[in-house]
């Protein structure tokens, strides 16, 4: 996972000369994850989503995909899919945030029922950390980001 990132940006550079490449690499990717979420994988799964999340950062796939993965996983949450949902908003969040705020405030709603429910088992104690640190980072990080975006314009 450590050279996702760098796998991702690779794919995007050829997927500007030849489109094909990322539309296999993103159908195989999601097949791969179907099929780790109905084997109840969640190595594969955690892995296959965070090569999405940096594929959508990457603008190769698009963000409705991201968003359709995030309500499959928090459809009917159990511990391993809150861990996949917050690995890949970790990793996606913020450019989800730039570019369709309702829908993150809308994982950050879920996560919040999540935790005043009290359905998960396994995450008791680092079920806050785990869930509300995505939320500390993301937000900071969406700060930031409209902080530049408003001096660029600014500089214009």
């Amino acid at each position: 996972t450590s050279f996702t990132a760098v796998y991702a940006a690779l794919i995007a550079v050829i997927n500007t000369k030849l489109p094909l490449i990322g539309e296999l690499m993103v159908t195989r990717l999601v097949l791969q994850f179907r099929r780790a979420f109905k084997r109840d994988d969640k190595g594969l799964c955690i892995s296959s989503v965070m090569f999405l999340a940096h594929l959508s950062n990457q603008r190769v796939a698009h963000e409705v995909l991201a968003f359709q993965i995030v309500s499959l996983l928090l459809e009917t949450p159990t511990d391993d899919s809150v861990e996949v949902v917050v690995a890949f908003t970790r990793e996606v969040g913020a450019f989800l945030g730039s570019i369709v705020p309702r829908m993150l405030n809308y994982v950050f709603d879920a996560f919040q029922s999540i935790l005043h429910e009290d359905r998960l088992t396994h995450i008791v104690i680092t079920r806050d950390i785990l869930i509300l640190g995505p939320i500390k980072v993301i937000k900071t990080k969406i700060s930031k980001i409209s902080k530049i975006e408003l001096a660029q314009t600014l500089t214009k």
